[in-house]
């Protein structure tokens, strides 16, 4: 075999086996790099999703916690309506008491213009109370989903806060 044959074979070999190795690296190098990227998506979409899952957890909560604040305002406002039919059955039985007394007898009547004037009073009383308790029942209920909102959408950026903390 002719000397530059002998040179050049094995420096070919040498040259061809250090080229596949190097590309053999590169190709290492890429898929580790592709793995690496696929492992921080997984890790922000599982974050992401946990996010997901914390905040519809917190809106839940809220919204059962606002559940139960208009089940006791309506139990409240129940019970008010029964505290006033029984007031609105002694007053009734006030003024008969009243009417019952003699016609000439003066104390009866101031008697009865006062428990006529009584059953006004209460009667208006009655009215605004009404209005003053829906427009309040309105407010509170507004008032509550709000603060349910605002708690998912905290528990929401609460949850992803650290996380975002930790990549940056």
């Amino acid at each position: 075999m002719p000397l530059f044959l002998r040179i050049f074979l094995p420096v070919a070999i040498a040259a061809g086996l250090a080229y596949l190795l190097i590309e053999h690296g590169r190709d290492a190098e890429r898929q580790a790099c592709a793995n690496q990227q696929l492992n921080d998506v997984t890790l922000v979409s599982e974050s992401r999703r946990a996010d997901e899952g914390a905040t519809s957890t917190a809106r839940m909560e809220a919204s059962d916690d606002q559940i139960q604040a208009i089940r006791q305002l309506v139990d409240q406002r129940n019970a008010a309506d029964l505290a006033a039919g029984r007031l609105r059955v002694e007053l009734a039985a006030a003024v008969q008491r009243a009417q019952r007394g003699a016609d000439s007898d003066p104390a009866a009547e101031q008697g009865r213009q006062a428990a006529a004037a009584l059953g006004a009073v209460l009667a208006a009383c009655e009215a605004r109370h009404r209005e003053l308790a829906a427009a309040a029942a309105e407010h509170l209920t507004t008032g509550l989903r709000c603060e349910a909102e605002y708690d998912a959408l905290t528990a929401g950026r609460a949850a992803s806060a650290p996380g975002e903390g930790a990549g940056g």
